[in-house]
């Protein structure tokens, strides 16, 4: 049996799709990718077959799909794959695209970097793999992988990568059901953003390295429902120094940053650096996260004046907020495998009031909710669930009368199996219930007050 969720009733007196355009082929009509993407206008499709095309690409402004001929076969994703052969960023949006722009179902691998001189000077490169400027892109269902940004302090030649696989500038993109691996740079090897809202959901970030942020450097949007799992910062060990914050680092400022918001993430097995680094969220903002078994700690921060980094003190986050630290229980974390079982921790716990889009999935393709709350991170378990309580919601009614429960949205893996319901009275004018043992049983209720009922469902296995 498993009790999750109250119902409150207050008695008071109350004062007052798809595109509709060309659809370009690549090779078949056009010799590669960009060759195609010049020839398309606002609401076409290009469509890639399998091969490895060695160019960058530039959207030029253009709200079109490129697509691979089927994003969601991963054998098809993985053989068909843009290599920038380290000139540039190997995607690029930076002339006002909107989220009708999209990269579907493509392995982008072999970028550098671009330079933003206006705003950072030279010596940085944004966006190793994608680099987003002034732009909303989707970017879906995409393996980004061994892309390598610089990371040089020589004299007369200092180099640095922000945001290895991806990087935002004053952008609001979506960022979603993407793998992000085996990239690194100076700062945010699986992905750096800076000011605006991009939403970054249902990814898999992993074993990227930096000597900042190795997972994630977040400086404004939201992180949602991401695993972010062993990452490191051990780019710095090549100048004899250990990097800092080895999953995420995230910071915000009012004055000078956008809001940033961590919510529903697995943040876990950091090999170098610990879990998380974070300035300036507010409770709320960091939410219904795992953040386990980070080395040498999950949480971490600095003494003010001092700079010493302190592991799990202040900034711990365990318990408050939703947050949990607990084994994920992943099907073989060590072959790289981050979907989690039966059992785990992360089934349901994510954030209660997290209501998917339409069509949105979670990294497999499987149905983003399965049971009556979503899970922690990115994969979302389907199998054998426990029940899962829900006692409906709060009912304000004008005036003492009949009043009827509802927990008929209760979960159970087998709604024609056995159901148990087992509903007390926790606060309030006592009352007595008919048919208590049922979804929806009533009451009386004699008079003016606040009465609160807790739920508790069963499927007969007794757990």
């Amino acid at each position: 049996m498993r009790r999750l969720l109250l119902t409150c009733i207050v008695l008071t007196v109350l004062m007052v799709g798809p595109a509709s355009g060309r659809t370009l082929l690549v090779p078949e009509e056009y010799p590669g990718i960009q060759a195609a993407i010049m020839d398309a206008n606002d609401g076409d499709m290009v469509v890639v077959s399998p091969d490895e095309y060695y160019e960058t690409i530039h959207f030029g402004g253009r709200n079109i799909i490129v697509t691979s001929i089927d994003p969601n076969d991963p054998e098809i994703v993985e053989e068909t794959v843009i290599i920038g052969d380290e000139e540039g960023s190997t995607v690029i949006f930076e002339n006002g695209e909107t989220r009708a722009a999209v990269l579907r179902g493509f392995t982008i691998t072999g970028g550098y970097g671009t330079p933003v001189p206006e705003l950072f000077g030279t010596e940085i490169y944004w966006g190793t793999g994608i680099f987003i400027k002034e732009s909303s892109p989707t970017i879906m269902q995409c393996v980004v992988e061994d892309n390598h940004g610089p990371f040089i302090f020589e004299s007369g030649n200092e180099q640095v990568g922000y945001g290895g696989a991806i990087a935002t500038i004053l952008s609001d993109a979506l960022i979603t059901n993407n793998i992000l691996r085996d990239n690194s740079c100076y700062a945010g090897a699986g992905i750096m953003t800076y000011m605006g809202d991009p939403l970054i959901r249902n990814n898999l970030i992993h074993n990227n390295s930096a000597f900042v942020g190795g997972g994630v450097v977040l400086f404004g949007g939201r992180l949602l429902n991401n695993t972010i799992v062993a990452n490191n910062v051990d780019l710095g060990i090549q100048y004899g120094q250990l990097g800092f914050a080895g999953n995420i680092y995230t910071e915000y400022d009012s004055q000078f940053l956008s809001r940033s918001r961590v919510i529903g993430n697995i943040i876990a097995l950091a090999a170098t650096g610990g879990g998380m680094y974070h300035n300036g969220l507010a409770a709320e903002d960091i939410a219904y996260n795992n953040v386990w078994g980070n080395t040498p700690g999950n949480y971490l921060s600095q003494q003010p004046g001092v700079g010493e980094v302190v592991y799990d003190g202040p900034s711990s986050r365990t318990g408050i907020s939703g947050n949990i630290s607990a084994d994920p229980l992943f099907v073989a974390a060590g072959w790289g495998d981050y979907r989690i079982q039966e059992g785990s921790p992360c089934i349901s716990a994510g954030d209660p009031t997290y209501v998917p889009d339409a069509y949105e999935t979670d990294i497999e393709g499987d149905p983003r909710i399965y049971a009556v709350l979503i899970d922690i991170g990115a994969d979302e378990f389907v199998g054998y669930i426990h029940p899962v309580a829900d006692a409906g919601p709060d009912q304000h009614l004008l005036a003492p009368g009949p009043v009827t429960l509802d927990g008929s949205n209760s979960f159970f893996y087998d709604p024609q199996g056995e159901t148990e319901y087992l509903w007390e009275q926790t606060e309030g004018p006592p009352v007595s219930l008919t048919d208590e043992d049922s979804a929806t049983p009533s009451f009386d209720a004699p008079e003016f007050g606040r009465y609160i009922f807790e739920l508790v469902v069963g499927d007969g296995t007794g757990l």
